[in-house]
């Protein structure tokens, strides 16, 4: 910015992941040659507070930067992080020294992702909830966020299997294939609805609403493409006792529901693929790749392909 003084720059690694500040300290997650780093810098003046690193031996098979990808979740006493591998790490936020480890992609059997491990993890209460993606139902895991201990895990086969593919030419019944990826890049929503914390998670398969103290399933709604190389992306965004989801591409496009008060069920307020069935001029977008909408009054949505090329921009009121 113009006239701007810069106060202080320093170089880091490779990644995705947005910093976080707590309390003076900004944590940077990044990855140098074959180790993925956790560091503390003092906020003012970037000195170096602690650092915490581990090797990786992830490889993006698209050739797209190797991570990490989530982003910290700090509290007063911890830090949490989640690799590109799967490394769930609780550090203490003072010392960064280590508190816990899980190493979810073996312990959960979770199959290669596309891009590696890209949702990241929220708070609930005692609970830090993951979605780890592991087999055959443990898409969403909660863990005792002072030990690491496994409270309980929800969503897979049993959620999706014979649930007709919504959106799909036909809706046929899902049929579980084996070995399913699970997990998305779409990190969980908590949100108040009816008076009841709620936790809205959209999956590569689609949205599933569950009680975050349980993982107990209130409902779900099958939200995919149909082609092999997709991902889900961009957050569901909560708007009173309503729900918009926004991720799946290739023609999917987006819906929004209506929660019922019992929280168990929804009615489809509308969706763009009932939209373009009866009005084929309509534009085939409001649906994106990576970006979570803004939430002001309406929604506001912006759209880049998978090299950061603007393709589209819409507001839905």
């Amino acid at each position: 910015m113009a006239g701007q003084k810069v106060v202080w720059k320093k170089k880091i690694g490779t990644g995705y992941s947005a910093p976080s500040i707590r309390k003076g300290r900004l944590i940077v997650f990044h990855r140098i040659g074959n180790e993925e780093i956790v560091e503390a810098l003092d906020a003012q003046t970037a000195k170096r507070l602690w650092k915490h690193a581990y090797s990786t031996r992830y490889r993006d098979p698209f050739g797209y930067n190797n991570g990490p990808r989530c982003t910290p979740l700090l509290t007063t006493n911890h830090c949490f992080t989640f690799g590109a591998e799967g490394v769930l790490l609780c550090l203490d936020i003072k010392t960064g020294k280590p508190v816990w480890q899980r190493k979810t992609a073996e312990e959960f059997q979770v199959p290669e992702a596309f891009f590696g491990i890209g949702a990241s993890p929220v708070l609930e209460g005692d609970l830090l909830i993951v979605m780890v993606g592991g087999q055959p139902n443990s898409t969403m895991v909660a863990f005792n966020k002072d030990t690491g201990k496994t409270v309980w895990q929800s969503v897979g086969r049993t959620t999706w299997e014979g649930k007709p593919a919504i959106g799909w030419p036909g809706e046929p019944l899902v049929r579980w294939s084996g070995f399913e990826k699970l997990a998305s890049y779409s990190t969980p929503t908590l949100a108040t609805v009816h008076g009841r914390r709620t936790l809205l998670s959209l999956t590569r398969q689609g949205l599933v609403s569950l009680d975050p103290n349980t993982g107990k399933i209130n409902f779900s709604r099958w939200f995919r493409s149909r082609a092999n190389d997709s991902v889900n992306a961009a957050n569901p965004i909560v708007i009173g006792n309503q729900v918009f989801c926004s991720a799946a591409y290739y023609g999917v496009g987006s819906f929004l529901l209506d929660i019922a008060e019992d929280g168990k069920q929804f009615t489809e307020v509308w969706s763009t693929n009932e939209r373009r069935k009866k009005n084929r001029r309509l534009d085939p977008a409001v649906e994106i790749h990576w970006t979570t909408p803004i939430l002001h009054t309406v929604i506001c949505m912006h759209s880049a392909d998978a090299t950061n090329r603007t393709r589209n921009s819409a507001v839905l009121s």
